[in-house]
């Protein structure tokens, strides 16, 4: 995917790979991944991507939280 310059599909390619490493219970590979698309979201100025990189964030804490007993 990175060979491609398409951004916006890499960063939308990398919120899915993060939903994936959620439900898998690695964590600390979802939240790189979900930065990464926060990242090329606000590069890019692209609000629906930055809306759902925020969204999947907002899961990933929830979801450790869970994990941690919190």
């Amino acid at each position: 995917m990175r060979r491609i310059p398409a951004p916006c599909h890499l960063a939308y390619a990398r919120l899915d790979q993060a939903h994936h490493l959620l439900i898998t219970g690695d964590h600390v590979a979802a939240e790189s991944a979900v930065g990464e698309a926060a990242e090329i979201a606000e590069r890019l100025r692209a609000a629906p991507l930055r809306e759902r990189a925020h969204a999947a964030h907002v899961e990933l804490a929830a979801a450790t939280v869970e994990v941690s007993g919190g």
